[in-house]
């Protein structure tokens, strides 16, 4: 009977067979069940490409977002590296050179269906989010990661503390805390590789004082000495001071004086990705038709569509804050040691190596990540450098720039102060875009208190509430924002 079953399977179609092995739960799981007969070891290799894409959206929650933020990375660090390679006399051609500006909509699948790389990619992109929500809930106390049902990687120990606060109203379904939490996870990632041109334009103009802000945020050697003379390289790089001159010079740039620019030019710097984030906070509503006029709830419609978008921006807020809080001391640590950082991996760990940007340095980061879980539970430490990116003209290696220190010299040269403090009730200077869209679109900006991993950390942000349910998120928000006046 068992053996009459398998035939049966084996004669229906292939799209049949191609539908089985993408519902299964893995890579590995898929492969098994490929390697069970000729026939299906057949159907693996002639639609292999299909059967991983199929895999990844059905066992990666929020795919799509995952798949633009890899895609949107791969392009930024093209940006990047065409800007310093001119800037070193090396000239591309046409062929060579990355799109002027990311559009993100052309990234999403529907307009081009994901290679097996960038499919290999965003299971490794997963594989950090899994692993940074882990170290965040056990080293930092981020209720985060609890709140997914569908992680790869089991907590330890029984959470302690009530998910998403105290509250009477009725919790998100696991499959809508998931998608809230993954997606915005993706959507940090991707936010932070588009913008990410936008802030390294005015260091690679054609004038003099972007070239010394340039080099002041790198380091003087090529990457091949840093291992020879890692202590020269951070006396280097601590002797080198930003001048008034280049400082007036980049403020005179939109995306780093949002407050004096206008809204014309910040809607040039910051318009399109503001409509994608929009545009994807309203689809997500919940009932969320375009509302008609006559309707009696049109009103509360458009509110709950508004909430929707507001909570979006809130939720990615909140994984910037909760990678800092997980990772402050390595992250801090890409902003000072500018051409390399020098990873101690652990011995007896295999890694994964998983590029990322994150807002606020602007660098293309190579995460190093503990390839299985078990080994994740022997070392939660977190290991990043630096990513090398080629080499320009006499093949000398070219260096990133790391922004953190210059968004730090601008704050403390416009409002006098060194960092902001756990009383600090505006959005930190990098988080520009985010304050713009508020503003421009709502006409409000963000009252909660900040805390960057200290003991007056929002409990808004620790546990996770801005992934609660968007009727209940709305009634937050009168405690969130406050109108610009």
């Amino acid at each position: 009977m068992e053996s009459s079953a398998n035939s049966l399977f084996l004669l229906l179609p292939t799209e049949i067979h191609l539908t089985v092995l993408g519902h299964c739960e893995s890579f590995t799981h898929a492969l098994a069940l490929a390697t069970t007969c000729t026939q299906l070891w057949s159907t693996w290799n002639t639609h292999r490409k299909a059967v991983l894409y199929l895999i990844g959206r059905n066992s990666i929650v929020a795919f799509d977002d995952a798949l633009v933020a890899v895609r949107a990375t791969d392009i930024a660090e093209r940006q990047y590296q065409a800007l310093a390679l001119r800037a070193s006399g090396v000239e591309l051609s046409k062929d060579e050179q990355p799109p002027d500006n990311i559009n993100v909509r052309k990234l999403e699948p529907q307009f081009s269906p994901p290679s097996i790389e960038e499919i290999a990619r965003v299971f490794d992109l997963k594989h950090l989010v899994d692993y940074m929500l882990y170290v965040g809930h056990e080293t930092k106390s981020l209720h985060i990661g609890c709140l997914q049902s569908t992680s790869s990687l089991s907590l330890p120990r029984t959470c302690d503390v009530s998910p998403l606060g105290d509250q009477d109203s009725q919790e998100p379904s696991p499959q809508v805390l998931d998608f809230k939490v993954c997606s915005s996870m993706y959507r940090f990632f991707m936010v932070s590789a588009v913008l990410s041109k936008t802030y390294w334009e005015p260091l690679f103009a054609d004038d003099p004082r972007a070239s010394r802000v340039r080099n002041a945020l790198t380091g003087s050697l090529p990457f091949g000495m840093v291992e020879n003379n890692p202590s020269q390289i951070q006396l280097d790089f601590q002797t080198r001071r930003l001048l008034e001159a280049d400082i007036s010079y980049i403020c005179q740039w939109p995306c780093y004086n949002t407050e004096r620019a206008s809204p014309r030019q910040l809607d040039g710097v910051f318009g399109d990705l503001a409509e994608y984030l929009i545009e994807k906070g309203r689809k997500e509503a919940p009932d969320s038709p375009e509302p008609q006029e006559s309707q009696e709830s049109s009103s509360d419609r458009r509110d709950i569509r508004a909430a929707s978008v507001v909570q979006l921006v809130m939720a990615i807020i909140t994984c910037h804050e909760f990678f800092w809080c997980s990772a402050q001391q390595q992250l801090a640590g890409a902003s000072h040691w500018a051409p390399r950082i020098l990873t101690v991996h652990q011995t007896g760990i295999s890694y994964k190596k998983i590029p990322a940007i994150f807002l606020g340095i602007h660098s293309v980061l190579d995460f190093y990540v503990p390839a299985t879980f078990p080994e994740l539970q022997r070392h939660h430490n977190i290991q990043l450098d630096v990513r090398q990116i080629g080499f320009g003209k006499d093949d000398v290696a070219l260096r990133q720039v790391s922004l953190l220190r210059l968004y730090r010299t601008i704050y403390r040269r416009t409002t006098g102060h060194n960092n902001p403090d756990p009383g600090y009730t505006d959005l930190p200077f990098e988080l520009g875009f985010f304050e713009y869209l508020l503003e421009r679109n709502f006409g409000t900006k963000v009252l909660f208190t900040w805390g960057y991993g200290s003991s007056n950390y929002s409990n808004f942000m620790s546990q996770g509430m801005a992934f609660r349910s968007v009727e209940q998120f709305k009634n937050d928000i009168p405690g969130l924002l406050a109108k610009y006046r």
